[in-house]
């Protein structure tokens, strides 16, 4: 499982990095530069290794302004002192931890919540804006942020 779920993570990191000029392919985490993303250490280590090529070769150049042009692929930069994967809001065991009862069940009563069905699947539409005060919510089922909608989570909050 561990093998599968780091060269998808790694998939996922050098798919995105190079959506110009081409995609990179690696087979293994050290041919990508990557370290052991889940061996002893905890939390897992998603920083490349700034001699690796996923380190210097993206070209994020031409996309929309609201992405930042930067040379490294995927979400952790390798010139980070602390990476954000280190932040303490970041939850690397999430099924063995214990949360708070939830305050709220996100459905159909929240304005901008409709339930719909995609592909057969009863899901939850979010088609306008919508702020969630901060809390713990419980998720019946997938939900969908429509195309010019935006959700809005605050911080301390748990989904």
């Amino acid at each position: 499982m561990k093998k599968r779920l780091s060269l998808f993570l790694l998939a996922l990191l050098v798919s995105s990095a190079v959506a110009q000029t081409g995609n990179l392919r690696y087979t293994t985490n050290a041919t990508a530069g990557l370290p052991d993303l889940f061996g002893t250490l905890a939390p897992a280590n998603f920083k490349p290794r700034i001699t690796s090529e996923i380190a210097t070769k993206a070209n994020f150049t031409g996309l929309d302004a609201f992405f930042t042009n930067v040379a490294y692929a995927g979400a952790v930069d390798p010139a980070a002192a602390t990476p954000w994967v280190g932040e303490s809001w970041v939850n690397w065991s999430p099924q063995t931890a214990t949360y708070a009862a939830p305050t709220a069940t996100l459905d159909g009563s929240y304005t901008g919540i409709s339930a719909t069905t995609i592909n057969g699947v009863s899901v939850l539409e979010i088609a306008a804006n919508l702020s969630l005060p901060a809390g713990v919510y419980s998720l019946p089922t997938d939900i969908y942020v429509r195309s010019g909608a935006t959700l809005t989570i605050a911080a301390g909050s748990v989904l």
